[in-house]
């Protein structure tokens, strides 16, 4: 399986990845693993616990704290799931 974008209604777990871009002292982009308890550690942010939010509601979450993020991979170890509504959601991201 390829590694795809997921959709909005994703939910996040452990093993996933966030592609996050930063501007500022540590700028550039950065792949984010959600590790096992959830959290996920920000450059600029410290740990944040993201696990069982939908990809939409954590890249709301990021987003209002300045933090731009460009998508969510599902993790090889199988993070998370798609909420009701499908297998995985590939494809497009906001």
């Amino acid at each position: 399986m390829e590694n795809l974008p997921v959709g909005p209604e994703y939910l996040l777990g452990p093993g996933d990845e966030l592609v996050v871009s930063i501007w500022g002292k540590i700028s550039g982009e950065h792949i984010l693993r959600v590790d096992r308890e959830g959290k996920v550690n920000f450059p600029v942010l410290g740990l944040l616990q993201i696990s069982g939010l939908t990809f939409s509601e954590a890249k709301d979450y990021l987003e209002r704290r300045g933090v731009p993020v460009r998508g969510v991979f599902p993790g090889a170890g199988g993070g998370g799931s798609p909420q009701a509504g499908g297998a995985g959601h590939p494809g497009g991201v906001a």
